[in-house]
């Protein structure tokens, strides 16, 4: 799956992220069209020019369909009646506004959870940074 990144501030960038994370931030209108954004390690673009970025987080999830056989499920986390395997993220089926059927969420797989607040989630992410860059090791009591 890609990973996606997007520039906070001149000193912060926020990544890597899900797809599905970056559909949640311009649902929020924290990711705006101006804001630049980078897939993996390509040059940064501002989100406008991602193509179906804008787009898919105008659809509606109507429903979604495990990942490993496409049956439709109940909303994960959930077992599928199709393969009797355990889905905790599903691939959610999408309606445009116009009630169309729209592409299934594959390249945007959309969130599960709700971040409670953008200041939040930036914390955790760093948090989350630091604990790969640092191998998974916490510094000691005694060095703080």
């Amino acid at each position: 799956m890609s990973e996606w990144f997007i520039q906070h501030d001149e000193e912060t960038e926020i990544g890597p992220l899900r797809p599905s994370e970056l559909l949640d931030l311009v649902r929020k209108g924290i990711v705006t069209p101006e804001t630049l954004c980078r897939k993996e390690d390509s040059p940064w673009y501002r989100a406008q020019d991602v193509g179906g970025l804008f787009k898919a987080a105008e659809s509606q999830v109507v429903g979604s369909r495990c990942p490993f056989c496409q049956k439709r499920i109940s909303t994960p986390p959930t077992y599928c009646k199709g393969c009797s395997k355990y889905v905790d993220e599903g691939v959610e089926v999408l309606r445009d506004p116009n009630g169309r059927s729209a592409a299934t969420a594959k390249d945007f797989d959309l969130p599960r959870e709700t971040l409670s607040s953008w200041t939040n989630w930036v914390a955790r992410l760093k948090a989350q940074r630091e604990e790969r860059t640092s191998g998974g090791k916490r510094p000691a009591a005694d060095d703080e």
